[in-house]
């Protein structure tokens, strides 16, 4: 237990970050403890969960798990530590095998208990948690711990986002260029801040080709750039560059494309009854708002017809698209909400409905036809 002139010591150190700052002291004292002390990556039990003086740590500017939770309740002067066990269930061996532990997460007290954080990742925001723990027991050790074990929150803390835009051109030899730009918060937000944060700059062309595969796009990524992974106030954002050579041959008279939007995940449809058996809800993950909106520039001589949009409704999750053109631009809309993470498997047959209706509208595809040759 560090002593008082220890206390007084980190507090002082640490407050220097956040300039004296009263409100919001919590969520400064995390982001210094994450951001500013390296984590070092090492097996919960790897050093018998034996830990640092406080001031040792703050000199070192490094820290196992164990000694970031240390610093944290230093710093702040109270808080919990959380052992994240490998299941939802509570584990049958009281005390807890250390072996059963995964992960450790901590939370803050000030005025009133704060969310459960991951200082180990540096660039996760306050009260954002790999969505892997969300639902599982946690072995809470701290002062404001009523119960040694309790239930994460299954639903996140921020509000979940993604906003899509795509602004693409196709040449007269039939060559796609787009330029992408994600806007991101809650849950992607976290695994790109991540994915990004472990990734040497001059790689991230590796990180954004994945996300271009992932979200259904082909080409090479010709530039990329990113928000600072450490600016955790702010969403999330990714700019890239692709280029597709022969997207489309122009040669034929009728030539149909996609809309250029990224395909959302989406749950997976219960197929039949044993999928679900058993259960008494199904899951549709985190509740999330999708906006993805697409430009592309079609050379002189050529139009375009769209599709029919599409609007579906329901109190779990809403979606609609909008197709349209205009001059020499074919322009595509979809918007993708959840608003439920669970619904009763009773539903099973609507829900199957309503991703039926989803899947048809990303089938859909653009007529382009040229009304001249088109000039290369």
């Amino acid at each position: 237990t560090p002593n008082k002139d220890e206390l007084i010591a980190v507090h002082e150190r640490s407050s220097e970050f956040w300039h004296g700052a009263v409100d919001g002291e919590v969520g400064e004292a995390y982001e210094f403890v994450a951001q500013r002390i390296r984590t070092v990556d090492l097996p919960l039990d790897a050093t018998g969960f034996r830990t640092r003086r406080p001031t040792e740590i703050l000199k070192s500017r490094y820290a196992s798990a164990e000694d970031k939770v240390v610093l944290f309740t230093a710093a702040l002067g109270s808080a919990d530590a959380g052992f994240v066990s490998d299941s939802a269930e509570q584990p049958k061996d009281d005390p807890p095998s250390p072996a059963s532990f995964r992960y450790l997460l901590t939370r803050g007290f000030a005025v009133t208990l704060g969310p459960w954080s991951d200082l180990n990742s540096e660039v996760a925001p306050e009260g954002m948690i790999p969505a892997e723990f969300r639902g599982k027991r946690i072995f809470v050790v701290g002062s404001t711990a009523q119960e040694l074990w309790q239930t994460i929150p299954k639903r996140l803390f921020y509000r979940s986002s993604q906003k899509v835009n795509v602004d693409a051109s196709l040449s007269a030899d039939g060559n796609l260029t787009a330029k992408v730009h994600y806007v991101m918060l809650g849950e992607n937000e976290l695994l790109l801040r991540v994915a990004f944060h472990k990734t040497p700059k001059e790689k991230w062309k590796d990180v954004a080709q994945l996300m271009a595969i992932s979200d259904g796009f082909r080409g090479q990524i010709v530039n990329i750039t990113a928000s600072d992974p450490y600016a955790t106030k702010e969403p999330f954002v990714v700019d890239y560059e692709l280029s597709q050579p022969k997207f489309v041959d122009w040669s034929k008279k009728t030539v149909r494309i996609p809309a250029l939007l990224p395909l959302p995940g989406l749950p997976e449809a219960p197929s039949d009854s044993a999928n679900i058996s058993g259960k008494n809800s199904i899951d549709l993950g985190t509740p999330m708002e999708i906006e993805l909106t697409a430009t592309v520039q079609l050379p002189q001589g050529t139009s375009g017809q769209p599709p029919t949009g599409t609007a579906v409704e329901r109190d779990y999750a809403t979606f609609s698209s909008k197709y349209s053109t205009d001059g020499n631009a074919i322009h595509a809309a979809r918007k993708l909400r959840f608003i439920a993470s669970q619904i009763p498997t009773a539903r099973a047959p609507d829900l199957n409905t309503f991703l039926h209706a989803v899947q048809a509208d990303q089938t859909q595809l653009f007529t382009l036809q040229r009304t001249q040759p088109a000039e290369k």
